[in-house]
């Protein structure tokens, strides 16, 4: 999947040609700005968020990458803010790139995989800058969680198993899993994969808009 939030107005966010997917997400109370590359989704860190609807592609089992531009207005120090997270049930996720994760103060950017019965965390400090654009993404390869801020490797842990899969949709800016992990900002360029990027191919995807 590759959004780049470009359309102008409107509820729909396309899935780009790059991604042959075809995993359009509808917009639910964010607003239409300018971004890295077009435009990007204000987010209001309330209720706003983007669902795409769940199909075969995003069963990341073996490997994943997550990656977005964030530009965050607020974060807590005590709670989770959702970048994108793949739910899993009502209550849980398959997978989840956070700008924020509460599970420990100060607040941190972290991604997360669902393996086996836990929800394992890849997680480093500081806080991502507020007013300011970031490039955040998360890999996993089967056998290593990688954390990358600003196209720099900043935090790493072995890991092995399969990423547990769902039929519950992928959401940007926020969850229903959860409910209060709502993004308040701009979010930009998200791209999901199938397998964990190269530290240079998610340079070349920070350079690069989607098209």
């Amino acid at each position: 999947m590759a959004l780049n939030f470009n359309e102008a107005v409107g509820s729909v966010a396309a899935d780009s040609i790059f991604s042959g997917n075809g995993n359009s997400g509808t917009i639910a109370g964010a607003l239409h700005v300018g971004g890295v590359f077009g435009n990007a989704l204000s987010f209001n860190g309330t209720n706003a968020l983007v669902t795409v609807a769940s199909n075969a592609s995003f069963a990341l089992i073996n490997g994943m990458t997550l990656e977005a531009w964030v530009k965050p207005t607020a974060l807590s120090t005590s709670g989770w803010t959702t970048v994108v997270m793949k739910e899993r049930t009502t209550t849980g996720l398959s997978y989840a790139l956070y700008a924020n994760d509460g599970a420990k103060n100060p607040s941190r950017p972290a991604g997360y995989a669902r393996i086996g019965f836990i929800d394992q965390a890849v997680a480093a400090t500081p806080a991502l800058p507020l007013n300011a654009w970031t490039h955040v993404a998360v890999t996993y390869d089967g056998a290593t969680m990688r954390l990358y801020v600003g196209g720099v490797l900043r935090a790493s842990r072995a890991q092995t198993g399969s990423i547990v899969t769902s039929t519950e949709p992928l959401r940007i800016g926020g969850n229903m899993a959860f409910a209060s992990e709502y993004f308040a900002g701009l979010i930009d360029e998200v791209r999901v994969y199938n397998r964990a990027l190269t530290p240079t191919e998610i340079t070349v995807d920070m350079a690069t808009p989607i098209p």
